[in-house]
């Protein structure tokens, strides 16, 4: 009976960042939301509590945060590039001048004693770990210190105690299950390795970190030789068996250098930073292509994989879309040359598109060639 391995498991910090949502500008605008809502409610009691402290100082407040809703709005366009005094400072003004409507203002302000939660929410998606905790350590601290100095809330003393009890474990609670979602969101249900989605994050981190890194980065692309006749004569479920342990093989001789992912279908990808030898990478995907044949025997059809490993040098500012489609052209011309061996860039040139330009054979290397080199080294 044939036993399928698991594949290494992906570990997703807490707090993750949802895609799509990682936008600066989406909490710039939330925030005007916010304030927006704060006016509507304003103008709708305004006969109810006209006249009274608790009232001017709601609205003093709220001219206070459209102003810094407008002007950090305003700056995020003008400097759109990630600025971390920026985001510090909207945290903190967004949870003080909330906190400090809830204080001072009584009645008026307690129908927004869960606000602090939703701008945490918001920075915890938008923004990213650190700042998720931050926000959430603040607004959890300044809503309690409301809640038990407020001589308003000392009259509802049971509805203050859940209150306290859910601003300091809720968003705990919402951010392990975005934890969740951000994981399904990132991998690939089969195999368990990083998806597409989660592949492009990391390319275009590893993008951004060369300029100023100090060791090179490489892109991995492989497809599977002979898998189609697999699927043929076994069915999708031979097919699926397959996949996975393709998976974990190639998440269990690569995890050392880089992060492995599933595109779909037979192809997968590998994303390496900070590489120290290349030999020893090269030595990795020689022994990678040996487990593939191995599950071949296993299922009883021949299997292969063709791989192309595109080298970028410390300090080079290429765009992800260039490092994908380089290690893209390797991989078809690995296929090309009899497949079942890898290709890198050394001695390739390419045009600006990521177009082979030059092909080489010097940089071409079958799961027989590697070993050897390397014992007489």
């Amino acid at each position: 009976m044939r036993t399928v391995k698991a594949a290494p498991r992906l570990k997703v910090e807490p707090f993750f960042v949802i895609p799509g949502l990682s936008t600066e500008k989406g909490q710039g605008f939330a925030r005007l939301v916010w304030t927006a809502v704060l006016f509507v409610y304003l103008v709708s009691f305004h006969s109810k509590f006209e006249g009274t402290s608790e009232y001017v100082t709601a609205s003093a407040l709220l001219i206070v945060h459209s102003v810094f809703a407008v002007g950090i709005l305003t700056a995020t366009f003008l400097s759109p590039q990630y600025c971390r005094p920026r985001q510090v400072l909207s945290v903190i003004v967004d949870q003080v001048l909330i906190a400090a409507l809830l204080y001072f203002t009584d009645e008026v302000g307690a129908p927004f004693v869960l606000a602090p939660l939703f701008f945490t929410f918001g920075t915890g998606l938008r923004y990213s770990r650190g700042y998720a905790i931050f926000a959430s350590t603040l607004s959890s601290g300044l809503t309690c210190a409301v809640l038990l100095f407020s001589q308003y809330w000392e009259q509802y003393s049971a509805l203050r105690a859940g209150l306290v009890i859910a601003s300091i474990y809720l968003p705990v609670y919402v951010f392990r299950l975005t934890d969740a979602v951000a994981l399904a969101l990132r991998t690939d249900s089969l195999t368990t390795l990083w998806n597409r989605t989660g592949f492009d994050e990391l390319l275009n981190k590893a993008c951004e970190k060369l300029e100023t890194a100090t060791l090179e980065s490489a892109v991995i692309l492989l497809d599977l030789d002979g898998f189609k006749k697999v699927n043929d004569e076994q069915g999708h479920d031979g097919g699926d068996a397959v996949l996975k342990h393709v998976g974990y093989w190639l998440g269990t001789e690569l995890s050392p250098f880089g992060t492995a992912a599933r595109f779909g279908g037979d192809e997968f990808a590998v994303v390496v930073e900070n590489l120290e030898d290349r030999a020893q990478l090269e030595a990795a995907l020689t022994k990678f292509l040996e487990r593939t044949a191995e599950v071949g025997k296993l299922f009883e059809s021949p299997l292969g994989a063709s791989i192309g490993v595109s080298y970028f040098e410390p300090g080079s500012k290429p765009k992800a879309s260039f490092m994908y489609k380089t290690a893209d052209q390797l991989m078809y011309k690995a296929k090309r040359q009899g497949k079942n061996q890898f290709v890198t860039s050394v001695g390739c040139t390419f045009s600006e598109n990521g177009s082979l330009a030059t092909p080489t054979s010097s940089s071409d290397h079958t799961a027989d060639d590697l070993e050897p080199s390397l014992a007489a080294g």
